[in-house]
């Protein structure tokens, strides 16, 4: 009786879930209602002729075991087919689960109607019937709920592409012409700008549920991982040193994928779903609550929290981590506690300092420091273990606007305007970050407002748009150029820099500038 009662309650779950991905008709509805009524009919059957003999019992128990086998063999024969742009729901599984429970339930009242009944229950057999049901909810909970998962992650993902070996990235000269370009099936124009760097390769996620690894040197696909139960555009990290990336789909969750050749190495848990990425690499990430304490987790590969830290009530929370140390800023908003800044060890959560301050802009971890604004007027670098100062940099009076930073290989750039009367004009500073020193800086003709990049050898490069075309400007130790580009350059979609290589968009392609 308790398999059909679950049977029951899974064919009445499978209603809400769709037959497959996108959802579209025919959606099998019918099949879900019919093992919904024959599974709800066989509950009070089985609880009465259960145990017992006689013909009508047996007719009973066959019938509840072949609508079971029935069901299996019907949720088989119409499952979708699946291809890279549509999938299997999670009605499939569900109703499958139900079908196999309702033929276990008929075969188990066949079998206990075939034993003699004890004349009275011993101790033994009154803990057998109170285990049986836990067993089955343990079963469920523990058992098939991650078969489901594993099934739906499985039959719906794709892996496709060369694989062949990668060539060393090189880097863009900047020369105004074009190194390659890459079009994309359902090519989408946001995509490019969710382009990382790894080891092996450039990847990005330029089509609605799929990642690319493309070729530094030659833009060539090395392979695409697609999902068709995810509709929309992933978010994608670097993580594990660049060998691997973690890939945030919708309706799905995070998904740790194998840079070299797309596999996938891991499945985040469901509870870790609506997790923050805060630090890609090394891990750290944030969960927000709707009552109590928001989250702070240092956090696995496979998606497990190693640790906790409960901040408290109405405390929003940002971190940054090095090696061995994440470095959090809980800026709380409905109490009179300081904002404070932490340090926790990476491995264990350990709190190993404290400092009531924040940061005025999101710091950067290089090394083994934490580099930031501590004030509007002055950059720091902050030993990540001990929470100590360990250098000073003064912003020089002149400059006016808000300034903004970018990680550049081993060098902060900022970028800020030279004064408050000429905003046409951007101030480059490159700073050491180990020692503080001042690298270079240059007054370049780039607004503030024209979202720059930064390449990792400290280049800054914008788009231009001009009536007669397009331009980028770029800015580097050895002052400021202006180069042409090439007309299927759409320059008004921005410019992105990855590692050294420099990227743009063109009508329906990725760009990659010589």
């Amino acid at each position: 009786m308790l398999g059909a009662l679950f049977a029951f309650g899974l064919a009445l779950a499978s209603l809400e879930e769709s037959w497959r991905v996108p959802d579209f008709p025919p959606d099998q509805l019918w099949l879900a209602i019919v093992l919904l009524v024959v599974a709800l009919a066989a509950v009070p059957l089985l609880f009465r002729f259960s145990r017992r003999k006689g013909r009508t019992a047996r007719i009973v128990d066959g019938a509840v075991t072949a609508a079971g086998a029935l069901g299996v063999i019907a949720v088989l024969f119409l499952a979708p087919d699946t291809n890279p742009a549509v999938g299997i729901g999670l009605r499939v599984p569900l109703l499958l689960t139900a079908s196999v429970l309702l033929a276990v339930a008929g075969v188990a009242s066949m079998v206990a109607s075939r034993l003699e009944p004890a004349p009275s229950l011993n101790l033994g057999q009154l803990l057998a019937r109170i285990a049986v049901p836990v067993v089955l909810v343990l079963a469920m909970i523990f058992g098939v709920a991650p078969l489901w998962r594993s099934f739906a992650l499985t039959t719906n993902e794709y892996v496709s592409g060369t694989r062949g070996p990668v060539t060393p990235s090189t880097r863009s000269a900047l020369t105004g012409e074009v190194a390659w370009s890459s079009t994309s099936k359902g090519y989408n124009s946001d995509g490019f700008r969710k382009a990382v760097g790894t080891a092996y390769g450039i990847a990005t996620s330029r089509t609605i549920g799929s990642v690319e690894m493309l070729d530094p040197t030659t833009g060539e696909l090395r392979w695409r991982y697609s999902r068709s139960d995810s509709d929309g555009l992933p978010d994608i990290w670097v993580t594990g040193d660049g060998s691997q990336l973690l890939v945030s789909f919708d309706d799905v969750g995070f998904l740790v994928l194998d840079a070299d050749t797309g596999e996938r190495k891991a499945a985040w848990p469901g509870g870790a779903r609506d997790n923050d990425v805060l630090s890609a690499d090394p891990l750290v990430t944030g969960g927000s609550v709707s009552k109590g304490s928001d989250k702070l987790y240092g956090t696995d590969t496979d998606g497990n929290h190693r640790w906790t830290v409960e901040p408290g009530r109405c405390t929003s929370i940002t971190a940054v981590a090095t090696a061995d140390t994440a470095v959090a800023s809980f800026n709380r908003s409905c109490n009179k506690e300081p904002d404070e800044l932490t340090g926790l060890d990476l491995k264990s959560g350990k709190k190993l300092w404290s400092h009531a301050e924040d940061w005025k802009a999101d710091p950067l971890a290089i090394g083994s420091l934490i580099v930031g604004l501590q004030s509007a007027r002055e950059l720091v670098g902050v030993e990540a273990r001990t929470g100590e100062v360990k250098w000073r940099w003064p912003l020089p009076a002149a400059l006016a606007c808000e300034t903004k930073l970018h990680r550049s290989g081993a060098q902060i750039v900022l970028l800020n305007c030279p004064s408050n009367t000429d905003k046409t004009q951007t101030t480059v500073t490159v700073i050491n970050a180990g020692t503080g020193e001042l690298a270079w800086q240059r007054t370049a003709p780039i607004d503030t407002s024209a979202k720059p990049a930064v390449t990792e050898d400290g280049r800054v490069v914008a788009f231009v748009e001009l009536p007669s075309g397009c331009r980028l400007d770029v800015v580097e130790e050895s002052g400021y150029r202006a180069v042409p580009v090439p007309k299927e350059v759409r320059c008004n979609q921005g410019v992105e820099a990855v590692g050294n290589v420099v990227l743009a968009r063109g009508k329906d392609s990725l760009i990659a500038l010589e």
